[in-house]
């Protein structure tokens, strides 16, 4: 299944389109996620690099597991995010969400993700959908909530800085800035609204 359609509210907002190896060296398309990932970097556990080589690097690995990367795409034809499924053993992990340009309305993103998750008991045999999200990027924790999600377990975090200066964030108990979450989705013929 290369193409999925979001629809909200009987409106049809855009796709998911799932990219395949031939897009591993579409440059305009690394520059879109380099840039969409540097401006969304807080949100995430570890700090992009800002190298193109680097971006390309980071989708050849997504491209070659065993999951999937989705961009979604408006009517007219524009990207504007992309959503990544990793299979961790008997779990599917909701990887990569991010909404990179404006567009689509409101809903999109929420959208995208019903749209997804009712497809993917077709592409994989994993029954439960995980995520990790920082708890305070409410508009995430929300979305998830609404989607079904139940957060079940809270990591205190701390941001440590490594080679060649880039951070990341780590377990901590002596010095927590930020919380984790993890939530849970379980996914077998799940029905949205």
């Amino acid at each position: 299944m290369t193409s999925i359609q979001i629809h909200s509210e009987g409106f049809l907002l855009g796709r998911l389109v799932r990219l395949t190896s031939e897009q591993k060296h579409d440059q305009g398309l690394i520059a879109d996620l380099l840039k969409w990932r540097l401006a969304s970097s807080t949100n995430f556990i570890s700090q992009a690099s800002g190298v193109f080589e680097d971006t390309r690097t980071w989708l050849h690995g997504l491209l070659a597991s065993d999951g999937g990367f989705w961009l979604i795409v408006l009517p007219d034809g524009r990207r504007v995010g992309h959503i990544g499924i990793k299979v961790t053993g008997s779990e599917l992990e909701l990887d990569n969400l991010l909404r990179g340009e404006k567009g689509g309305g409101s809903k999109l993103m929420s959208a995208a993700c019903k749209a997804l998750i009712r497809e993917l008991p077709k592409m994989f045999d994993q029954s439960v959908l995980v995520n990790h999200t920082f708890e305070d990027n409410r508009a995430v924790v929300r979305m998830h909530l609404e989607l079904g999600f139940k957060t079940v377990t809270k990591t205190p975090m701390e941001k440590t800085i490594g080679e060649g200066g880039l951070w990341r964030w780590v377990p901590s108990t002596q010095n927590p800035s930020r919380t984790l979450l993890t939530m849970k989705l379980k996914i077998f013929n799940r029905i949205f609204e």
